[in-house]
């Protein structure tokens, strides 16, 4: 509980913070707190991922330290920095969190963690770097750019996919470009998306955490499921994916709707691609939800823990509700 209240204090350190030397106290402090969740006496693959993820944030930091010596105390002043800074600021952000092109590492080491700690490398280990990279005025190019590289990535990369770690991982890195546009274009836009992505897949970590699963086959090879859990699983690999009339589509439409207006058209159908692509993997997910699966709700009913049960009428509940909230608070606005 201690690690976990140091890593959320400390990216809210991150983002309040007015120097560099600051910014990267916190960074490290937010690592060495994070470092200890993932390793395990008992799991050598874990352990495995806890040094990947360490070395490359380490090699992050050191980018970091170098633009800071190169360039700007103060984290304000970076923007009126010389252009090599900024560019080590950019690398340093976006490698840290794992967005294209330097992308390489996250699926390795999502693949090694708890879901718990996936959910946490997913959705708040990002928001740091995502709202440091907002500041910078300067990066608006780089950042377009990584946003186009990051939803293509995102959409072919879980394509032949069968772990679901590793989909949710190129899932990130799709969702990743689209949180990186709307930070050029609205900022309120980006608050949305993040607090729709964190919600969407916590719900998802929740259930294959609960069900002690980690890869399609034992989807395809699970015949005790019930109706309902069948359903909530579908809605929400369909809200992620950004299907109608989901919550997923409404807020990647107020992004596309602020890009047309901008007259980026071609940033628009590059998005719309990728998200058709990565859509195309969450579909098949839902076709082994629903047409693989013996409904057996008797044998739930009589197996299942009542704790888990409770639990995931719970989630279920808060699912169903958030999908058709969402998309009035967009329409209210």
């Amino acid at each position: 509980m201690l690690f976990l209240s140091i890593i959320f204090l400390t990216v809210i350190f991150q983002i309040s913070s007015l120097s560099w030397f600051s910014i990267w106290i916190a960074m490290e402090l937010n690592l060495l707190s994070f470092i200890p969740l993932l390793s395990t006496p008992y799991n050598i693959l874990y352990n495995e991922g806890s040094m990947k993820y360490f070395l490359i944030q380490v090699f992050g930091s050191i980018i970091l330290l170098m633009g800071w010596l190169s360039g700007s105390l103060m984290f304000f002043n970076v923007m009126y920095g010389d252009e090599f800074s900024n560019l080590l600021f950019y690398v340093s952000l976006i490698l840290k969190m794992g967005a294209a092109p330097f992308h390489f590492w996250f699926p390795l080491v999502l693949e090694s963690l708890s879901w718990m700690n996936s959910f946490l490398m997913m959705t708040w280990q990002k928001l740091g770097p995502l709202m440091l990279l907002s500041f910078i005025n300067k990066l608006m190019f780089l950042l377009m750019m990584s946003s186009i590289f990051s939803s293509l990535i995102g959409g072919f990369g879980g394509f032949n996919q069968v772990s679901f770690k590793k989909i949710f991982a190129y899932s990130s890195i799709g969702h990743l470009g689209w949180m990186l546009i709307s930070l050029i274009m609205v900022e309120s836009y980006f608050i949305m998306y993040y607090m729709f992505y964190i919600l969407m897949v916590f719900m998802l970590c929740m259930v294959l955490f609960l069900k002690n699963l980690s890869s399609l086959n034992q989807f395809l090879f699970l015949s005790e499921s019930f109706f309902l859990e069948k359903l909530f699983f579908l809605f929400s690999l369909l809200s992620l994916g950004g299907l109608p009339p989901f919550s997923g589509f409404f807020v990647k439409w107020m992004i596309l709707n602020s890009i047309l207006i901008l007259k980026l058209k071609f940033l628009g159908l590059i998005l719309i691609m990728s998200t058709l692509v990565s859509l195309f993997y969450y579909l098949r997910i839902s076709y082994s939800v629903l047409l693989k699966f013996n409904l057996s709700l008797s044998f739930i009913m009589q197996n299942m823990k009542i704790n888990n049960y409770f639990l995931m009428k719970i989630i279920i509940l808060i699912m169903m509700v958030s999908l058709i909230m969402i998309p009035l608070m967009i329409w209210m606005l």
